[in-house]
């Protein structure tokens, strides 16, 4: 069954704008997309060193706390407690939110199954017409083998809509309120001052950093990222990080690439990047090798502007790969572990789903006044 965890974006936006703005953050009640806040103990953003001292474990009598973790484990942990809020949230929403679409008072387990609630039909015609349209994105596959696939997710995407739209009526209704805090993002984050200026002026009052591992989720997320900033250079900076936890295949290559064409210049760094977010998936069923992978990269090289002898010979360096190791370790220390994760301002945005970056940017442009000429 599909969830709501597309909604959930909205509440972190709240969040985020309400510490930027400095009022107090902590159990959020939201209503018709306006934050207001009572007091609990800690925020969701939170520089207090007590909170790294909350004993979580005793092991032979003595008292684990989070400060007293391996680095790595940290990132973990605060991962799977991410996690948890984003599915508690989306089961919570989907509750309220089926409830009234049936007009059902009584126990969750007597409302309708979301699919039963999608009375949208598809025919052929307007499949075939879906396909057409994008067509280039599929690989070579034909209609027929996509033909089920397609028709589940267009009504998927569209029982979503409907209960997003419906979500929002409620909130504005108040016909329900959320009172859950989200974990407490990174505190120790440490400076990379090796990142590369991507978008934006250095003297902009919002600076994001991401740290991207070029996975599919990263370059969704960079995608809605830039699409939501454009035309805002004077407000947003974003500086890119990128490494991946993978030794070898396609994201570390483009990791090391990313790097490597930095060597070159800045403009050459960010030439890759955009076509390191995107270039085409490659039409295989099996893992390309890195040799592969690195003269696909080269190939494509001139056409952004790099020296195609120096990024093949620093691609396959032993310097290159013991730097793209090191830069793993440095996020694992600073409790990053690699992408995609978004820093706006050095404090971590606790995204419940990458695909809600425009509703964050929007909060954050509203917190500052910014776009309003």
């Amino acid at each position: 069954m599909a969830n709501l965890n597309s909604f959930s974006g909205k509440f972190v936006a709240v969040c985020i704008a309400s510490f930027l703005a400095g009022i107090p953050t902590g159990i959020m009640l939201v209503k018709s997309g306006k934050s207001v806040t009572r007091e609990v103990p800690e925020s969701c953003f939170t520089d207090k060193a007590e909170a790294q001292e909350t004993t979580l474990a005793e092991v032979d009598a003595r008292s684990i706390h989070f400060s007293s973790l391996p680095a790595d484990l940290r990132v973990r942990l605060r991962a799977v407690q991410s996690d948890a809020y984003a599915r508690s949230r989306a089961i919570l929403e989907e509750f309220a939110v089926r409830r009234s679409l049936t007009g059902i008072e009584t126990s969750s387990n007597q409302l309708p199954l979301l699919e039963q609630l999608n009375k949208d039909t598809l025919g052929d015609e307007e499949l075939k017409n879906f396909y057409a349209a994008n067509k280039p994105a599929f690989g070579g596959r034909t209609f027929e083998e996509l033909k089920d696939d397609l028709k589940r997710q267009i009504l998927q995407r569209r029982a979503e809509i409907l209960l997003k739209n419906k979500r929002d009526e409620l909130l504005a209704k108040k016909y329900f309120t959320l009172h859950l805090s989200p974990p407490c993002g990174q505190i120790n984050h440490a400076d990379f001052d090796d990142a590369v200026d991507y978008f934006g002026k250095k003297t902009a009052p919002i600076s994001i950093e991401f740290f991207t591992d070029y996975s599919l989720e990263s370059r969704i997320l960079d995608a809605k990222l830039m699409k939501s900033i454009q035309n805002k250079e004077t407000e947003f900076r974003v500086v890119l990080f990128p490494a991946s936890a993978k030794t070898g295949g396609e994201e570390d290559q483009l990791a090391r690439g990313f790097w490597c064409a930095s060597q070159q210049s800045k403009e050459a760094a960010i030439n890759f990047h955009r076509y390191a977010v995107s270039r085409p998936q490659k039409n295989s069923s099996g893992r390309a090798t890195d040799a592969e992978e690195i003269s696909r990269i080269v190939d494509a090289a001139a056409g952004f502007g790099i020296d195609q002898q120096r990024l093949q010979a620093c691609l396959v360096s032993e310097s290159t790969a013991k730097d793209s190791a090191g830069r793993v370790q440095r996020l694992t220390k600073a409790e990053i572990g690699p992408g995609p994760k978004l820093y706006i301002n050095k404090r971590e945005v606790l995204l419940s789903n990458m695909l809600e970056i425009d509703d964050v940017i929007s909060s954050l442009s509203s917190a500052m006044n910014i776009g309003q000429k």
